[in-house]
């Protein structure tokens, strides 16, 4: 009987322990994530494609998504205006090349992702490109759809 009263009472000291330790681990959390949606639809005025949402604020240590959900096209993530203030603000990047005067991704598939991890503040102005198919090829310019995004980094 005294056994089981020590194996109860440490169980009861180990879950005390637990409840006051957990919450001071907070900060060892992995960071948030926001999801970008790129979506695309056909109509008679043309193709079109947009960014849901297309502007967003988020905190610093942000992972932010972006998934490609255009049913008939591949879709790309261009940093240009932003380019350098970008690079120094992000880590952890995946999907992302640095080019000489900008920052991209390649084109990505439907259910595609790229993701940046910001950990400086600012505002990230961004378009996304897709080859609008019935003028061209996946070459850019000439025929493209664009939409535009901003992050905006507290």
């Amino acid at each position: 009987m005294k056994k089981n009263h020590a194996v109860y009472l440490s169980a009861l000291l180990m879950l005390w322990i637990s409840l006051l330790v957990f919450p001071l681990l907070d900060g060892l959390s992995a960071a948030e994530c926001q999801l970008i949606r790129i979506f695309g639809e056909k109509g008679a005025a043309g193709n079109q494609i947009s960014i849901e949402p297309g502007e967003v604020t988020i905190p610093r240590d942000t992972c932010v998504v972006w998934i490609n959900w255009v049913q008939w096209s591949k879709a790309r993530i261009i940093f240009r205006e932003d380019a350098q203030a970008c690079r120094s603000a992000i880590q952890s990047p995946s999907g992302f090349t640095e080019k000489d005067s900008f920052y991209t991704t390649s084109f990505m598939p439907r259910g595609g992702t790229s993701s940046l991890t910001f950990v400086g503040k600012g505002k990230f102005r961004y378009k996304v490109e897709v080859p609008d198919l019935s003028r061209g090829s996946l070459d850019l310019p000439p025929g493209q759809i664009v939409a535009e995004g901003t992050l905006v980094v507290d």
